[in-house]
């Protein structure tokens, strides 16, 4: 059998969409080392500068020698302790929920609850620009899909409206490469109108919007009694690893029972779960951090309209600067690399060809001078 790997891939370089991983030697802040050399980063969702948190360091040591490492089992044989348990109930009384369930990444729990919620005759809606787990898990699902336009209301009403089936909608409230922000209350008008199962995906918004960081939902009043769930990670505002679902006690207990990726997936270790309370913890108090990230957001949405650029209008710590040709975003990169600046170059199958950016990052971490010096090296 002979499916020719080789050439796919030589396809792939002619068409300037072959990726590479990059080696870093360091963590996950605005600075990063790679091959000894630092480099100013935009690279990361450490969107509040969490992940090289000091409280969160010795939080993780202390369970590692308290607890051990790995959580050795799924959680429903031996891999759900105390502080598992812990920590659902913090992010339940942190979103407002009745019940919650850790996964160990976000696609797990996009995959696993979509899959798990859904039934063959049922009907799902998902926003153009959804991540791709949304869409995996949708097709996972074996009901029957649709993709409204992106943050296209009338569009959406009219697929809902079309539908004689069980609706289930399923959004990211924070959409990761155009930095836009769906529109939550309007889709909440359709849901009056006619009722629909409605899942949210918090995973780029917690921490940064809403009171103490919990969310968009939480910023634009939606209800969670009037809806299915919400699914968020750990890994970008909050500095750490995994993800959750959070919901009623019913439909989370549900899943429980029902996702293939909860129940046979090793539970997250007890160390990066202890870091992870102690994460939320700072996140809900420390309002320093979204206060001074606000600020960099707004002086970098100024220098883009001084410059000219296309940031799709973004007014979040997502900033897209759409180059659309691929080679000239990575000739852009690269030139970018050169300067002591890392920035990959997003493409196919990210977001659309002829759609290439460059997709900034903007974390607590960066001061203007970093905006500053960035703008300064962009040479298109």
């Amino acid at each position: 059998m002979n499916k020719n790997f080789e050439k796919k891939l030589q396809d792939l370089k002619k068409e300037n969409l072959f990726r590479q991983r990059v080696l870093k030697e360091s963590g996950s802040s605005s600075k990063i080392i790679i091959d000894g050399k630092k480099y100013l980063s935009f690279a990361s969702n450490d969107y509040l500068g969490m992940s090289n948190n000091y409280e969160l360091q010795e939080a993780l040591s202390e369970s590692c020698k308290k607890n051990g490492l790995g959580s050795g089992s799924s959680p429903l044989i031996s891999g759900y302790s105390e502080s598992h348990k812990e920590l659902e109930c913090l992010i339940s009384e942190f979103l407002g929920t009745q019940s919650t369930i850790i996964f160990s990444s976000g696609y797990q729990t996009n995959v696993g609850v979509i899959k798990s919620i859904s039934e063959p005759t049922d009907h799902i809606l998902i926003d153009k620009l959804d991540h791709a787990s949304i869409v995996d898990g949708t097709l996972f699902s074996k009901a029957k899909f649709k993709r409204y336009s992106h943050n296209n209301i009338s569009d959406l009403s009219k697929k809902v409206n079309e539908s004689d089936k069980d609706i289930i909608v399923c959004v990211d409230s924070l959409f990761s490469m155009d930095g836009d922000f769906a529109k939550l209350n309007e889709i909440q008008k359709i849901k009056k109108n006619k009722d629909f199962y409605l899942l949210v995906d918090e995973a780029h918004a917690l921490g940064v919007y809403g009171s103490g960081g919990r969310g968009l939902c939480n910023e634009m009043n939606i209800p969670m009694n009037e809806m299915v769930g919400i699914t968020g990670t750990f890994g970008k505002s909050f500095g750490t690893f995994g993800a959750f679902f959070s919901g009623s006690q019913d439909v989370v207990n549900f899943v429980l029972q029902n996702s293939r990726s909860y129940i046979y997936s090793t539970s997250l270790p007890r160390p990066i779960i202890d870091a992870t309370i102690k994460s939320i913890n700072i996140v809900m108090k420390e309002n320093w951090r979204r206060e001074k990230l606000f600020e960099l957001i707004e002086y970098f949405k100024k220098l883009v309209k001084q410059h000219g650029f296309n940031n799709l209008n973004s007014h979040s710590h997502v900033q897209p600067l759409v180059i659309g040709d691929e080679r000239k975003c990575i000739n852009l990169s690269e030139s970018l690399y050169n300067d002591g600046i890392f920035i990959p170059a997003i493409r196919y199958p990210t977001v659309e060809k002829g759609q290439s950016r460059l997709r900034i990052s903007l974390s607590s971490e960066h001061e203007k001078h970093h905006i500053d010096h960035l703008f300064k090296n962009l040479k298109f």
